[in-house]
């Protein structure tokens, strides 16, 4: 820890500056992607981080840059922040104050290419080539060394025309090829070349260049069926295993992600999402996902492709499973041995590993759906409750006061709750609370840090808030009798008062309300971890947290119109919302951040559009409680005008 904190202070203090030798293009998923032109190196950044290397456009110190961006109260994340710069400066999109990057890597356009309409006709003619030799073809036993050698040479050969026929197409997108050389990915040494920045060319840059990768192997599989090399044919058909393989990166799928996706980010997660959510998925078929198309394309597809995979073996098997087994008995000498070992080797890893993974997947999904009702984390931290080490109740009633929930009680209900609370010790990186549980209980953090995680659609868990002293969770499930709708994992040894259900249903619901509940804990939790409010007291936020009403937003829908009048105030909860002016894409807004600011300030018509971009939930206010609200506090109403005055200027 120590070390990382003394090379973030270097880094800090480092002067810097964004290179002149970059290339930018927009997406329409959001993002924007960066290419260092002189070291082929490439960023995909979101409208955010971009907004913060443009800061370093004149150049200047790190720290300067981060306390700016703070004291703009544009919620940058100082962990997140820091990782950019060292990554942008790694790559050579930062530079130091007086050279430019020196490293040079040398790409060309290769004089022959072609672009998109040949490029689709000439892949599809390849691959419907490649698939009728593949339904007609009628497998031939490798009989020696040399057919062995024949179908390796083939395999090489496939492989390298892939690499050869990807290079034609960037060169014809007017794109650059990169590095090409013989490289040994999947232990094959065979020619390759780097097309990363296909992605500089678009969507149907990428679709082209996979398409073709996948047409050179189709291409010569067809060619040796075509010319009877019935012993090559085996190295060719190993060269569209690889090619169409769902896994790893394959041409196939690159080729799904260019057409079918919508965030350029989420490639390496469609695996994770095939290996972990895709049957409990088809149980849960109502719910939503914003990649939906996507990963069910690309599941259906892998499952298809494991499929045929048996499919060929089985038809191999009855073919030629008599044969194969004879002359393993009355090999030829050592060669036919060999060769036929080699055979059935290769038969047994192509039936185990489809047959394997899909096991594996079930099973997995399965535990997936009954952990929540059989394997509970709460009720392990019940069983765990260290009472000895439980602070005296005078205390506990002390902390509940500073906390927004409990200080809302009277005195006496407020010791009851005291003693009816347990207390846990969870050590760190316990998990406390697990997604789609059964709520049995509200945690109030009394010591440490946890984080929250919600589980994203392809699997992954994504840390959505950190947690400290006086802050709660568990209150929705109770509330809406639902599930827990999210994670919960101690970031440290973390000491947690545990209110069970029954004394939260009588002690909280009973003199509160299940709404007042509700607002405190949501919108006064939420704001207390905002900027703007960093510095209020618990009994300002609580009545800030009044005023606030929830707004729920749908994909698509437009909260403020350019050009008309704007009545509210917005607060992002939950979701994206995307800001536009003149139909061009001025910021994307995230949780914690607001809009609306300007009209209601300045007494004019809206000046940009704000969309939603996905489903999600803002905090809304009307103008006149706007009014108040900012003229409540001196540093938020500065704040709040800092960020307007950026806007109209064009930073942000």
């Amino acid at each position: 820890m120590m070390q990382g904190s003394v090379c973030m202070q270097a880094l800090s203090d480092q002067n810097l500056r964004l290179s002149t030798a970059l290339e930018s293009r927009e997406w329409g998923d959001g993002l924007r992607l960066m290419k260092q032109t002189r070291r082929a190196e490439y960023l995909a950044l979101t409208p955010d981080q971009y907004r913060i290397l443009e800061r370093f456009r004149e150049g200047g110190r790190v720290g300067d840059v981060l306390h700016a961006l703070l004291v703009g109260g544009e919620g940058v994340h100082i962990r997140d922040f820091y990782d950019l710069v060292a990554a942008a400066l790694e790559k050579g999109f930062l530079c130091h104050g007086g050279g430019e990057v020196e490293a040079e890597r040398v790409g060309r356009r290769w004089t022959l290419g072609w672009g998109g309409a040949p490029a689709v006709l000439i892949g599809i003619l390849m691959i419907v080539l490649g698939g009728v030799a593949l339904f007609a073809w009628e497998p031939v036993l490798w009989r020696n060394w040399t057919d062995l050698t024949a179908a390796i040479g083939t395999l090489f050969f496939s492989m390298g025309l892939s690499g050869v026929l990807a290079g034609c197409v960037l060169s014809g997108f007017g794109r650059m090829v990169y590095n090409p050389g013989i490289y040994h990915r999947w232990g094959i040494p065979h020619f390759e070349v780097d097309d990363r920045d296909a992605f500089m060319g678009g969507r149907f840059c990428e679709a082209c260049v996979a398409l073709q990768r996948l047409g050179g192997a189709f291409f010569v599989f067809g060619l040796v069926w075509f010319f009877r090399w019935d012993a090559a044919a085996w190295g060719a058909l190993l060269a569209v295993a690889i090619r169409t393989c769902p896994f790893g990166g394959s041409a196939a799928h690159a080729l799904l992600h260019a057409i079918f996706r919508r965030d350029y980010q989420l490639p390496m997660c469609a695996d994770r999402f095939l290996r972990t959510k895709v049957f409990t998925q088809f149980f849960d078929w109502k719910s939503k996902m914003l990649e939906e198309k996507y990963l069910l394309l690309f599941s259906t597809y892998a499952l298809l492709w494991m499929a045929a995979g048996l499919r060929l073996v089985s038809r191999f098997l009855q073919l030629y499973g008599a044969l194969l087994l004879r002359h393993m008995r009355q090999p030829g000498g050592l060669t036919g041995e060999i060769a036929s070992g080699l055979g059935v080797a290769t038969l047994a890893v192509a039936i185990a590993a489809p047959m394997g993974f899909l096991i594996w997947m079930v099973v997995r999904s399965g535990l997936r759906m009954l952990a929540p009702g059989c394997f509970s984390f709460e009720a392990r931290l019940h069983r765990q409750a260290q009472e000895k080490k439980r602070p005296e109740t005078g205390e506990i009633v002390a902390f509940l006061r500073e906390t927004l929930l409990f200080s809302q009680l009277d005195d006496k209900t407020l010791e009851e709750t005291a003693r009816s609370m347990m207390f846990t010790i969870a050590p760190a990186g316990t998990p406390i609370v697990r997604e789609g549980e059964k709520g049995k209980s509200l945690c109030l953090v009394y010591e440490g840090r946890v984080e929250v995680g919600k589980e994203t659609e392809t699997g992954e868990n994504k840390v959505v808030a950190v947690l400290r002293p006086g802050d709660v969770f568990g209150e929705i499930s109770l509330l809406d009798q639902v599930p827990r709708t999210g994670s919960v994992r101690a970031v440290e040894e973390t000491g947690l008062l545990v209110l069970s259900k029954a004394g939260f249903e009588k002690l909280l619901v009973g003199h509160l309300g299940a709404e007042k509940i509700r607002t405190t804990v949501q919108i006064s939790s939420f704001l207390r971890r905002n900027s703007l409010f960093a510095d209020w007291p618990v009994r300002e936020l609580m009545r800030a947290a009044g005023i606030f009403e929830f707004r729920s937003v749908k994909e698509g829908e437009k909260l403020i119109e350019q050009g008309r009048a704007n009545d509210f105030f917005y607060l992002v909860y939950e979701g994206r919302l995307e800001v536009r002016k003149q139909g061009v894409e001025q910021a994307v807004l995230h949780p914690g951040d607001f809009c609306g600011e300007i009209s209601l300030l300045r007494g004019i018509p809206a000046t940009a559009d704000v969309t939603a971009l996905e489903n999600g939930r803002c905090l809304r206010l009307g103008k006149e409680e706007f009014l108040k609200f900012v003229s409540r506090d001196f540093l938020t109403g500065y704040l709040v005008e800092d960020v307007m005055e950026a806007r109209l200027r064009g930073e942000s």
